[in-house]
């Protein structure tokens, strides 16, 4: 699996992304002397986090979260893919003890200063403006419709359907007209069993509807085994080699955990 942040100084867009092939697998297979199978335990596949938090406020965030049934919890809860400030994610099909999709408007007031367009929920927030929208599995292009649990939580008419979230900076989008324009070149379209998040009319981002295979950027499966294990301008680190670089501006670290 492999944990994904875009930062930006108004926002950070998250995600963990997953082989969703692979099954949830019982630790308790290591008290009983076998080798765990390859997957997700409890340990990773537990109350599963995607999403945006913003730097206007400490509770400023905004989070995709399927209902926990039973105990609360959910288990291998959902599957994801994103790129930079665009989060595709969806109620993973074979998910344990997990009710349907909604979203969780965390900040002070966000209901109340919600504008929806075309079937998108803008949202600006401080610095940062977020667009949300829950698609059809079945019509193209169409919204799955919601319904409001109270002031923070939204539910998904469909309990399955994906979710997009787009984030923006205001520096970039001056009004919510400018937003929302750029919101349009954002559509959704269903083949062959996936569904596709399209932008300016090209394939960008997907998902297989019954979690039957990876997840897809630009047409081409994610891949869970990067050459880096840590990318970013302040920290990188090549995988496997024990060597860790920390920098910015003119100054840098290097941490040999091998040495």
């Amino acid at each position: 699996m492999i944990g994904y942040d875009y930062c930006t100084p108004d926002y950070v867009m998250g995600s963990l992304l997953i082989d969703p092939t692979l099954p949830r697998v019982s630790s308790h297979l290591y008290q009983e002397g076998q080798d765990l199978l390859e997957g997700y335990p409890a340990l990773t596949s537990q109350n599963r986090y995607h999403g945006i938090v913003f730097a206007s406020d400490v509770n400023a965030r905004v989070v995709p979260q399927c209902e926990g049934l039973g105990n609360g919890k959910t288990y291998g809860e959902q599957q994801a893919v994103q790129y930079k400030n665009v989060l595709l994610v969806q109620r993973h099909a074979k998910a344990k003890t997990t009710g349907d999709m909604r979203v969780i408007w965390g900040g002070k007031g966000m209901k109340s200063r919600l504008v929806e367009r075309s079937g998108w929920m803008i949202l600006k927030e401080g610095g940062a403006w977020l667009g949300v929208k829950g698609f059809s599995r079945t019509k193209v292009n169409g919204s799955c419709g919601y319904t409001w649990d109270n002031d923070v939580i939204l539910r998904m008419n469909d309990g399955k359907a994906p979710v997009a979230l787009v984030a923006g900076q205001v520096s970039d989008f001056l009004d919510i007209d400018a937003f929302a324009k750029y919101l349009q070149c954002f559509m959704g379209k269903l083949e062959n069993g996936r569904f596709i998040l399209t932008k300016d009319s090209k394939d960008f981002l997907s998902l297989h509807l019954e979690s039957g295979a990876l997840p897809e950027i630009d047409g081409k499966p994610i891949n869970l085994n990067p050459d880096m294990l840590f990318d970013s301008p302040f920290m990188s680190s090549e995988h496997g080699s024990g060597v860790v670089t920390i920098k910015k501006g003119h100054r840098k670290l290097i941490i040999d955990l091998g040495s």
